[in-house]
């Protein structure tokens, strides 16, 4: 019998060539939250009512080139990046030639990921989020495993809640990815939704 992978949450913003800002939970009214039926508790939640940086009791900040030979560099408790204001979290991406760690960084932005901090096996998760459209820019929300259980990416899985590519203004991509079903395989489980 396979096992059930946890997966944790992942919020990153990704750079082709311009700056922008875009805003995780734009809604100032701070509602309460309904546990949807069928669901038995709430075990995470975070409304960025604070100021300044992100609680590092739930999230981690990335830090360096990571992924997918992109070209900005992701950096760490740096406000100029991440941060949280009136109930919004920002995540910016700016072309600012900062020195980091003694080397002159051209693009920087911000990935911040649960691990560590939250993980969970069966969950409803919603989102609140404001997408820049611009292009060159490569907003995403994913779910990633916890372990690699069954292996290295993608056999172990990948979620894609949500991917805004800046050249589609006016679509939404969200997939799901296995050994068998991924994009480099030309088999990945996508779906487009046009807003």
């Amino acid at each position: 019998m396979k096992t059930r992978i946890k997966y944790q949450l992942l919020l990153t913003c990704l750079i082709g060539s311009c700056t922008y800002t875009t805003a995780v939970n734009p809604n100032k009214n701070h509602e309460s939250v309904t546990i949807p039926k069928g669901y038995t508790k709430l075990v995470f939640q975070d409304e960025f009512t604070g100021k300044g940086l992100i609680e590092n009791s739930k999230w981690n900040c990335e830090e360096g080139y990571l992924r997918n030979s992109e070209l900005q560099y992701y950096t760490r408790e740096r406000l100029e990046n991440c941060y949280q204001k009136d109930g919004c979290l920002y995540i910016v991406a700016r072309k600012d030639s900062t020195r980091i760690n003694g080397e002159v960084r051209p693009i920087t932005s911000a990935s911040i990921t649960t691990k560590g901090k939250g993980d969970w096996k069966y969950c409803r998760v919603e989102v609140r989020a404001k997408l820049p459209i611009c292009l060159g820019t490569w907003p995403a929300i994913w779910m990633m495993p916890k372990e690699s259980t069954y292996g290295r990416w993608p056999a172990s899985g990948e979620i894609d809640i949500m991917e805004h590519v800046g050249y589609e203004p006016e679509t939404i991509h969200y997939a799901i990815h296995t050994d068998s079903l991924n994009h480099k395989k030309i088999t990945a489980l996508a779906r487009k939704l046009f807003v």
